[in-house]
């Protein structure tokens, strides 16, 4: 009596750990899955031109470039990254906006995203490189004119992670996570409730495994020690990917100057969209106050 129920215990243990650990692989392959998806051409109401950038490797980075109206009257250049599972379309409207006050705006696919290639989304590592090359593409393209950077979420992780050869003149960033673990235990408390938040340690070392990177090392806290620039910190207050706490993190380590503004009622969403009067207002300031004027090239 005592094995048979022994063997059924361990019969149990053994099932268990294994659906425990295909459970984990599902979920790391997904949360690391390519987004790709075809495009085309840009809107009536943003006529850009289509552009191909160096990417990671040999895969090339699809984007949109809209120069501004009276190319020498320009005052600046910003680039636009999206958030993770998104793409290029979802920056439009900012970009629009920035459009009509007179700044050449570039907007992105992230490597594994839109059309761009990519065999995994790798939470910043990629991507940053993505941001590096192309800040350093509109730095050739428009020389003399001073560089922003505009990014959502995964496209805000990119901003501040990236190694840039010339730094932009400033940075603004939305809706982005401190770090990689507190990322993945926020996802899963929110798909399957607090009771899977403890299981994040197990799902990072899988990831790592797939992606073959450090996660620890992507941390955009703690990248915000080494800002060179302005640095705005959009973040809802209802945000539950990436929590308001974590974006008072970033700003309180930004060395400045910075901003930070909190949206009330905002949860992880298009922030241009919710609140689309006073971010406009906010970013056209920001930026205005931050770039420096033109210099001849």
């Amino acid at each position: 009596m005592f094995r048979r129920w022994l063997r059924r215990i361990v019969s149990v243990v053994v099932l268990a750990s294994i659906a425990a650990a295909g459970f984990l692989l599902w979920i790391g392959r997904d949360l690391s899955a390519p987004a790709p998806s075809k495009i085309g051409p840009p809107p009536a109401s943003y006529p850009a031109k289509s552009v191909t950038l160096p990417g990671v490797g040999k895969a090339p980075v699809a984007g949109w470039l809209l120069r501004a109206p009276g190319t020498s009257a320009a005052r600046g250049a910003v680039l636009l990254m999206h958030g993770i599972r998104s793409d290029r379309q979802s920056m439009v409207g900012r970009a629009r906006f920035l459009s009509t006050l007179g700044y050449h705006t570039l907007c992105i696919d992230l490597q594994a995203h839109g059309e761009s290639a990519g065999e995994h989304i790798t939470m910043g590592h990629f991507e940053s490189q993505n941001a590096a090359a192309a800040v350093a593409w509109l730095q050739r393209e428009f020389p003399g004119t001073p560089v922003a950077v505009i990014g959502s979420s995964l496209g805000g992780v990119a901003a501040l992670l990236a190694r840039y050869e010339h730094p932009p003149q400033a940075i603004v960033v939305e809706a982005v996570f401190a770090n990689v673990p507190t990322a993945v235990a926020n996802r899963l408390e929110m798909r399957f409730g607090s009771w899977a938040r403890p299981l994040h340690p197990l799902l990072t070392l899988q990831a790592e495994w797939l992606l073959g990177l450090n996660l620890a090392e992507l941390s955009p806290v703690a990248a915000a020690q080494r800002v060179p620039c302005p640095l705005l910190v959009i973040h809802g207050a209802r945000d539950l990917h990436a929590k308001i706490g974590e974006g008072r993190a970033i700003y309180d380590l930004a060395p400045g100057p910075k901003e930070f503004w909190e949206i009330p009622g905002a949860a992880h969403v298009n922030l241009h969209r919710f609140a689309t009067s006073e971010y406009e207002s906010r970013v056209a300031t920001f930026l205005s106050a931050s770039l420096p004027p033109i210099t001849a090239p």
